[in-house]
């Protein structure tokens, strides 16, 4: 089963609300895998450098490294990647297909329009290593739990 700690998920949520749901945003997921699934631990944002950043997500390769170090001083595995699809529902476009083959954890987040971001979020991640897909809805702000 996956799991997310709070922090993953606040991470998470303040990268999708940075864009205000204009463009697509993402990042690299970190953590353990567990004997009961993947547990997400660190979330740490990459920069798009696609030309069109409202309809794809390109992580820019100079972006990732610091990303990556970012999860090895934590000493966490990379899980896989996370990015949103604003306006959209949270299902694999093409790249994505492609992305979710290469056999890490992918994160697709399906963001209200513009100006409707306080809206519940769509969640769905597909693990190809469990051969698992997992959808639920996240409402915004996230907030500490009790």
């Amino acid at each position: 089963m996956l799991t997310f700690t709070f922090e993953a998920m606040q991470a998470i949520g303040d990268e999708c609300m940075s864009s205000e749901g204009r463009q697509e945003v993402g990042g690299v997921l970190g953590g353990r895998r567990q004997l009961n699934g993947p547990e997400v631990r660190s979330a740490v944002p990459v920069e798009n450098c696609a030309e069109d950043p409202r309809r794809t997500y390109i992580p820019d390769h100079e972006a990732m490294m610091p990303a990556l170090h970012c999860l090895d001083r934590e000493d966490l595995q990379l899980l896989g990647t996370f990015h949103t699809h604003p306006g959209a529902r949270a299902v694999m476009s093409g790249p994505d297909v492609a992305l979710a083959q290469s056999g890490g954890l992918l994160l697709l987040i399906g963001l209200p329009a513009h100006g409707e971001m306080h809206r519940s979020w769509e969640w769905r991640a597909y693990d190809p290593l469990a051969s698992a897909e997992t959808s639920f809805a996240v409402r915004p702000p996230l907030s500490a739990p009790l």
